[in-house]
């Protein structure tokens, strides 16, 4: 059985799951920059270098493969808040909630100041819909004339 957050959990988490996440950006942009020069070296990155690859082609491949490492450290750094990363392009995020006894993601774009969003497990992010609709209602006063019986 998977863990379900709460809002405040989500919501205390957002620093360090923004900090991690733009520290991704970067290191994914980084990895796509040493992609390109290996490419253009002739050297394919998702190939094995042969023995005789020049020594700047070595240390670039090494280097690839150290930012590799660390942005899928970053990344496993985000799912331990139970953070599920929908699309890193856009900053997609959710967590797994209950409401009513009925799962549904809390869900979260980067950017935005706390998590104010969800939707069904199904739904995506099509179906967000306001997270103040997951709060009760207040219960109605009773009446003047219900509590003058």
């Amino acid at each position: 059985m998977r863990r379900r957050y709460t809002l405040p959990e989500v919501n205390a988490a957002l620093p360090e799951v923004t900090r991690r996440y733009r520290a991704a950006l970067e290191l994914r942009a980084q990895l796509r920059r040493h992609h390109a020069r290996l490419e253009s070296a002739g050297y394919p990155a998702s190939e094995k270098l042969p023995s005789d690859a020049p020594p700047e082609v070595r240390r670039d491949h090494l280097v690839l493969l150290g930012l590799r490492d660390a942005l899928r450290d970053e990344l496993s750094a985000i799912g331990a808040t139970g953070c599920v990363v929908r699309d890193l392009d856009t900053g997609l995020c959710d967590w797994l909630g209950e409401h009513g006894g009925h799962d549904v993601w809390l869900c979260w774009r980067v950017g935005e100041p706390e998590c104010a969003w969800f939707h069904g497990l199904e739904d995506g992010f099509a179906g967000r819909r306001p997270i103040t609709e997951l709060t009760p209602p207040a219960a109605p006063l009773p009446t003047a004339r219900a509590r003058s019986r």
